[in-house]
């Protein structure tokens, strides 16, 4: 099929769907939304699918269907559906629905949907999240508070399903991202456990993901060529592994304030009158006119300052205003 022929169909999906659109007000798609969620929570798989083949085409004022209302943790239904581990709802709106909404929404907890899989072991949905690179906002954004490759970190990668999942994880960031800072850090730390390198280096091919080569040394890697099968993605991946490593220690020696040795000589002052004088120049006139006279009463010397006479204020007292309340009697009964 060309690509011609699939922009064809999609717009013919996308003029079918707005054809469908079922409009109603603000209010009641919120409590559409409320009363799907109320049966995720009781995870009666077959009712929430029920609702949603009859409200998926239900818009409000803002063109927002049931995908894009979120309770007050910032999860929509297919988030919750994942937290709850409606497998087949969530297959059911990954394959159907993803159109309709973001599959890579971030909630109110930083996490997405694909991370709510993984923190309930909703394995099998993870998988199925992975088909789609937009599941993972951390790809295209490394300021993203969290992240699935940390926590990945926290889970037992020797497990067999958790080591497919990380498969998945790593082959993504080498077709999207392969020189992502996070994606070389957490390569520093699976390189601390050589069980999981000699397990991840069976699912990929050396000249695509060398192990041997991230996991050594810089002066293993320097001055090797680009493999002519995949220059793009051969050695060099490997190489800007250990450039990072480098530049950290670089940037760390960069942190520490060099001590300066400073040698202290003893420099005497250049002043004319001190040390290029002679007493031989002048005359007995002349030197008796630079002798430092000694002071007296007649020639200044300190100045005695008189104390200024200040009259002072002699106090007066206030009279007290007749006011009621200082003069109030009490009349006893």
């Amino acid at each position: 099929m060309s690509e011609n022929e699939e922009t064809k169909e999609h717009d013919e999906e996308d003029e079918e769907e707005e054809e469908n659109t079922i409009k109603i007000n603000d209010k009641e798609l919120e409590d559409t939304v409320t009363s799907i969620i109320r049966k995720i929570t009781q995870k009666n798989e077959t009712g929430v699918l029920e609702d949603i083949n009859e409200t998926k085409n239900f818009r409000n004022s803002r063109e927002q269907s049931i995908f894009n209302i979120f309770n007050n943790e910032g999860n929509n239904i297919f988030m919750l559906s994942c937290k709850y581990g409606l497998t087949n709802v969530c297959t059911n709106i990954i394959e159907n629905y993803n159109k309709l909404f973001n599959l890579g929404r971030i909630n109110f907890r930083g996490h997405t949907a694909l991370i709510i899989c993984l923190l309930n072991e909703n394995t099998d949905v993870a998988l199925k999240l992975l088909e789609y690179p937009q599941a993972l906002p951390e790809l295209f954004n490394e300021n993203l508070r969290n992240s699935v490759l940390s926590v990945m970190l926290a889970k037992n990668l020797r497990d067999d399903t958790n080591m497919q999942i990380l498969t998945e994880i790593i082959d993504c960031y080498l077709e999207y991202t392969p020189n992502s800072q996070r994606f070389h850090k957490f390569l520093n730390k699976i390189c601390e456990d050589k069980n999981i390198i000699e397990r991840l280096q069976q699912e990929f091919p050396l000249r695509v993901l060398n192990f041997n080569r991230i996991c050594g040394d810089l002066e293993n890697v320097q001055g090797e060529t680009p493999d002519p099968l995949n220059p793009n993605l051969t050695n060099v991946l490997n190489v800007t592994q250990h450039n990072l490593r480098r530049q950290s220690n670089l940037q760390n020696a960069r942190n520490v304030v060099p001590q300066r040795n400073v040698i202290a000589e003893n420099v005497e002052p250049q002043n004319p009158y001190v040390s290029n004088f002679d007493p031989n120049e002048y005359t007995d006139e002349q030197m008796e006119n630079f002798r430092i006279r000694k002071r007296s009463d007649s020639s200044g010397g300190r100045k005695k300052y008189k104390k200024r006479k200040t009259t002072k204020r002699r106090k007066t007292t206030k009279r007290r205003k007749y006011t009621r309340k200082f003069h109030k009697k009490t009349i006893r009964l």
